[in-house]
């Protein structure tokens, strides 16, 4: 599987923001607080969904743009030859 790019309508600190992964290899290289964790999460979120809201310390809690805005986005992949995309909201 290859992911091609996301787009983040908001997920905790991120906000309307489109990333492009581009070549065989991606990696972020970013200072603490940058929100490389919460990336990995809106990935994983994206193909298996969060934890129910009624869980103590849950993801879903964590994933909430911090402004109040919605949150969701899509994530476009490549597997088998074959292009897929993904929207939550």
């Amino acid at each position: 599987m290859k992911l091609l790019k996301c787009h983040i309508l908001g997920f905790g600190n991120w906000k309307n923001k489109t990333i492009d992964f581009k070549g065989s290899l991606t990696s972020i290289c970013e200072k603490n607080g940058f929100g490389k964790s919460s990336l990995a999460s809106f990935i994983r979120a994206m193909f298996y969904g969060l934890e129910k809201a009624n869980k103590a310390n849950n993801d879903r809690k964590r994933a909430m743009p911090l402004d109040g805005s919605p949150c969701g986005g899509s994530l476009d992949f490549e597997w088998k030859e074959n292009r897929y995309a993904i929207e939550r909201s």
